[in-house]
Protein backbone atom coordinates (compact mmCIF):
# COMPACT_ATOMS: atom_id res chain seq x y z
CA UNK A 1 0.00 0.00 0.00
CA UNK A 2 2.97 2.17 0.97
CA UNK A 3 4.49 1.56 -3.03
CA UNK A 4 1.42 2.41 -4.57
CA UNK A 5 0.75 4.97 -2.59
CA UNK A 6 4.24 6.57 -3.16
CA UNK A 7 3.70 5.43 -7.21
CA UNK A 8 0.23 7.73 -6.64
CA UNK A 9 2.38 10.36 -5.70
CA UNK A 10 5.00 10.52 -7.58
CA UNK A 11 3.49 10.48 -11.31
CA UNK A 12 1.28 13.16 -9.69
CA UNK A 13 -2.33 11.12 -9.42
CA UNK A 14 -4.93 11.88 -6.98
CA UNK A 15 -5.49 9.47 -3.87
CA UNK A 16 -9.14 10.43 -3.72
CA UNK A 17 -9.62 8.67 -7.25
CA UNK A 18 -6.97 6.07 -7.66
CA UNK A 19 -6.57 5.06 -3.75
CA UNK A 20 -8.47 3.44 -0.97
CA UNK A 21 -11.06 5.02 1.08
CA UNK A 22 -8.99 6.14 4.61
CA UNK A 23 -11.45 3.97 6.02
CA UNK A 24 -10.33 1.07 3.94
CA UNK A 25 -6.96 1.97 4.46
CA UNK A 26 -6.60 1.66 7.96
CA UNK A 27 -9.08 -1.60 7.81
CA UNK A 28 -6.14 -3.06 5.81
CA UNK A 29 -3.59 -1.57 7.68
CA UNK A 30 -5.03 -3.46 10.62
CA UNK A 31 -5.22 -6.43 9.35
CA UNK A 32 -1.96 -6.31 7.66
CA UNK A 33 -0.35 -5.35 11.28
CA UNK A 34 -2.59 -8.20 12.66
CA UNK A 35 -0.87 -11.03 10.26
CA UNK A 36 2.58 -9.66 11.26
CA UNK A 37 1.55 -9.90 14.79
CA UNK A 38 0.58 -13.66 14.18
CA UNK A 39 3.84 -14.68 12.15
CA UNK A 40 5.99 -12.67 15.36
CA UNK A 41 3.96 -14.60 17.84
CA UNK A 42 4.09 -18.09 16.24
CA UNK A 43 7.61 -17.21 15.73
CA UNK A 44 9.14 -16.02 18.94
CA UNK A 45 6.57 -18.45 21.43
CA UNK A 46 5.74 -21.85 19.33
CA UNK A 47 9.45 -22.61 18.22
CA UNK A 48 7.73 -24.69 15.48
CA UNK A 49 5.23 -26.97 17.70
CA UNK A 50 2.83 -25.14 15.78
CA UNK A 51 2.00 -24.37 11.79
CA UNK A 52 0.73 -21.13 11.82
CA UNK A 53 -3.06 -21.61 10.03
CA UNK A 54 -3.97 -17.92 9.50
CA UNK A 55 -7.87 -19.23 8.31
CA UNK A 56 -7.95 -20.57 11.75
CA UNK A 57 -7.84 -17.28 13.82
CA UNK A 58 -11.33 -16.36 12.70
CA UNK A 59 -13.78 -14.95 14.93
CA UNK A 60 -15.96 -18.22 15.13
CA UNK A 61 -15.94 -18.53 19.00
CA UNK A 62 -16.75 -15.03 19.77
CA UNK A 63 -20.17 -16.09 17.64
CA UNK A 64 -20.69 -18.61 19.22
CA UNK A 65 -19.77 -17.29 22.67
CA UNK A 66 -22.83 -14.45 21.49
CA UNK A 67 -25.21 -17.32 20.22
CA UNK A 68 -24.98 -19.16 23.64
CA UNK A 69 -25.51 -15.48 25.52
CA UNK A 70 -28.16 -14.31 23.44
CA UNK A 71 -30.17 -17.89 24.48
CA UNK A 72 -30.14 -16.98 28.12
CA UNK A 73 -30.88 -13.05 27.28
CA UNK A 74 -32.39 -11.96 23.88
CA UNK A 75 -31.13 -8.91 24.17
CA UNK A 76 -28.29 -8.28 26.34
CA UNK A 77 -26.27 -5.40 27.76
CA UNK A 78 -22.75 -5.38 29.29
CA UNK A 79 -24.17 -5.81 32.43
CA UNK A 80 -26.73 -8.79 31.71
CA UNK A 81 -22.99 -10.24 30.38
CA UNK A 82 -21.81 -9.32 33.67
CA UNK A 83 -24.25 -11.52 35.35
CA UNK A 84 -24.95 -14.32 32.86
CA UNK A 85 -20.75 -15.63 32.75
CA UNK A 86 -21.08 -18.12 35.26
CA UNK A 87 -23.95 -19.75 33.62
CA UNK A 88 -22.35 -19.07 30.24
CA UNK A 89 -19.78 -20.71 31.62
CA UNK A 90 -21.35 -23.50 31.85
CA UNK A 91 -23.52 -23.63 28.66
CA UNK A 92 -20.15 -23.14 27.37
CA UNK A 93 -18.83 -26.12 28.60
CA UNK A 94 -21.77 -28.38 28.15
CA UNK A 95 -21.47 -27.56 24.36
CA UNK A 96 -17.77 -28.23 24.11
CA UNK A 97 -18.11 -31.52 25.97
CA UNK A 98 -20.79 -32.82 23.85
CA UNK A 99 -19.18 -32.00 21.20
CA UNK A 100 -15.97 -33.99 22.42
CA UNK A 101 -18.45 -37.43 23.70
CA UNK A 102 -19.39 -40.03 21.07
CA UNK A 103 -22.81 -39.57 20.00
CA UNK A 104 -24.29 -43.18 20.73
Amino acid sequence: MDYWRAYLESIGYSEKQYFLSREATDIAQYLIDGLIGLVLVYRDHFEGTFPLLPWLHSSETCEHVFGEARQIVKDFTMLDCFYMLTKLRVKLREVVLSAQSPDF
